[in-house]
């Protein structure tokens, strides 16, 4: 484990403590829909931002400065205006992106939610039942995985099953078939996604079979 340290094991407690309260404060603007608010106007003032999303001003300037000062906006002091920099809509607002991982901010508030339950579980042994994550957990899940059933499922997952040399057999394709049945029915979240573009490898394949 090499040599421990208090003064940097404080520092550790601290700095997961500061992530994890930022991470509710991302997740607030996840939910609410304000980073899309902010990628879609552009540099806007806490009022109209407020009146555009209709919520409270107060709280949207707390969340606001909070945001700035964590570098995750940037703040125009000359007009008032605050943004989300271009660099972080694909993480946090572009849903088809590779890099989309705002959902996962869902885990947070999900995991923390039936905390109770938990430590009674502790003491009795019993289990805590999923219905107590609440909606984020799925969610986070669900719309997390998206992005990579999105981006990989077809352009690397099954086009690398079909140009496998014991794949090529067309009745290879069933199984295929019946997992994105299965994936439908299991994961609807992500299936609007996924289809246009698995319809659009198999018009490709049709066309340019395999040898």
């Amino acid at each position: 484990m090499g040599d421990r340290n208090t003064d940097i094991f404080v520092e550790r407690i601290l700095g997961e403590m500061n992530a994890g309260l930022s991470c509710l404060n991302l997740y607030l603007g996840y939910r609410l829909g304000l980073f899309k608010a902010l990628a879609d106007s552009g540099p806007i003032t806490i009022e109209k931002l407020s009146k555009q999303k209709g919520l409270n001003e107060r709280y949207m300037r707390e969340w606001l400065e909070c945001m700035t000062v964590n570098e995750y906006l940037d703040y125009d002091a000359e007009n008032g205006c605050f943004s989300l920099p271009s660099e972080y809509v694909p993480v946090l607002v572009d849903q088809d992106s590779p890099y989309y991982i705002a959902p996962y901010l869902g885990f947070i508030p999900g995991m923390s939610l039936p905390i109770n339950l938990l430590m009674d579980a502790f003491r009795s042994g019993r289990g805590v039942p999923f219905s107590a994550y609440g909606e984020d957990l799925p969610d986070a899940i669900g719309l997390g995985n998206r992005v990579l059933f999105t981006n990989d499922y077809v352009n690397t997952w099954i086009r690398g099953y079909l140009l496998c040399p014991t794949s090529r057999n067309v009745l290879n394709l069933a199984p295929v078939l019946q997992i994105l049945v299965v994936a439908q029915v299991g994961q609807a979240l992500f299936w609007q996604g996924l289809f246009p573009r698995f319809r659009l490898m198999l018009l490709i394949q049709m066309k340019n079979p395999l040898d």
